[in-house]
């Protein structure tokens, strides 16, 4: 079975997504700092205990949102996955995936950040944000598995 993952990151279609990975491990590492220092430096203030808790907590969420960014094989990375037998659309951390079966789609109408498919029963519209390289990247793997399997696609 032939598949192939493609990162789509944090939806900011001004950074490629390893500039994005980048800025979050850089945002973990001086909210993590801050908090320590926080923390360390004031013990007996409940709330600079409390807001130094915080920035520890803010920088492990962006520490797991930078290696999760990058993990084509982590369950929450937003990406588009494609397979001999469906694609997979997961455009945001916590947002469910739009998966549609190769078997039920008719037609593939490919456009700016975004594609239709024509399926055998409705309609799917799908869009995603992210550079042109990256809509670019989409585009000729959704044509190159659907070419495979005989479905007619427009535009691109």
């Amino acid at each position: 079975m032939q598949e192939r993952v493609i990162l789509l990151g944090a939806g900011n279609s001004n950074f490629s997504v390893k500039a994005q990975r980048g800025l979050y491990l850089l945002l973990a590492f001086v909210f993590g700092l801050q908090g320590g220092l926080s923390l360390a430096r004031e013990r007996d203030s409940v709330l600079w205990l409390s807001l130094g808790g915080l920035l520890v907590a803010g920088g492990l969420f962006y520490l797991y949102m930078a290696l999760t960014m990058g993990s084509k094989t982590a369950r929450l990375s937003p990406k588009v996955r494609l397979t001999d037998e469906f694609i997979e659309f997961r455009l945001g951390f916590f947002m469910a995936s739009i998966v549609i079966r190769w078997d039920e789609v008719r037609l593939i109408l490919l456009k700016s950040y975004r594609t239709e498919f024509e399926l055998r029963e409705s309609r799917t519209e799908v869009k995603y944000s992210g550079t042109a390289e990256l809509s670019l990247e989409v585009k000729e793997a959704i044509r190159e598995f659907a070419e495979r399997k005989n479905i007619e696609v427009h535009g691109g």
